[in-house]
């Protein structure tokens, strides 16, 4: 129970560093226009090039769950949440308007590690009478990294400056990258990896019947 009650605080936590990062960049945005000396149009113009990537990168996550595993998929989100923040935080003034939308382009891995939660959960939790509760204290973590987004950017704002906002979301969301290495991968994908293995191996029949058992 205590393993069972840790994974899902880990999936909790994944979610709501990921939501952080993807809403400070909205709350900041005015912030970093100003500095950068944007009009409104180029800022919207930035705005929606960053939606457009991250759409792409998000979409790239499913693939990920599925041939990488959905421990490695935690982490490879929550680790690319870390770099997308790290890296807007150091964003160079001259190329500002080309560099932004790359980067928070990387967002798009952050904003799909609920994908990663929904498939994990449902493999662990299959049948379990509060399947129901867990998911939704999980997903709770939106409007929590909401609100954590718009709390610390209003507290520390004055103090770092919109650079150094982004630069300190990088701690919690490596903090939880490294716990998902605490995580045991789903038996339904490690059975899936087996069947890949058989099929490699030319031994067709034992992975239909090793897939029908599973």
């Amino acid at each position: 129970i205590g393993y069972s009650a840790g994974r899902s605080v880990v999936r909790f936590l994944a979610w709501v560093v990921c939501v952080y990062d993807y809403i400070m960049f909205g709350t900041l945005l005015p912030k970093m226009a100003g500095d950068f000396g944007w009009s409104p149009a180029t800022s919207t113009a930035i705005a929606t090039l960053v939606s457009i990537g991250t759409l792409v990168v998000a979409i790239l996550v499913g693939p990920m769950i599925d041939y990488l595993g959905r421990k490695r998929a935690l982490i490879i989100t929550t680790a690319g949440t870390a770099i997308s923040s790290g890296l807007t935080g150091i964003t160079p003034a001259g190329i500002s308007a080309i560099y932004l939308p790359i980067i928070r382009a990387v967002s798009g891995l952050g904003y799909s590690e609920q994908a990663v939660n929904t498939t994990y959960l449902n493999e662990i939790y299959g049948n379990r009478k509060s399947r129901g509760f867990i998911y939704a204290f999980i997903q709770g973590g939106w409007p929590i990294g909401v609100l954590l987004a718009a709390a610390f950017s209003a507290l520390l704002l004055g103090a770092v400056g919109w650079r150094g906002v982004f630069i300190l979301a990088t701690v919690p969301a490596l903090i939880v990258a490294a716990l998902g290495l605490k995580l045991r991968e789903s038996p339904r994908f490690q059975a899936m990896q087996r069947v890949r293995e058989l099929e490699n191996e030319n031994r067709h029949e034992e992975a239909v019947e090793f897939g029908r058992h599973f």
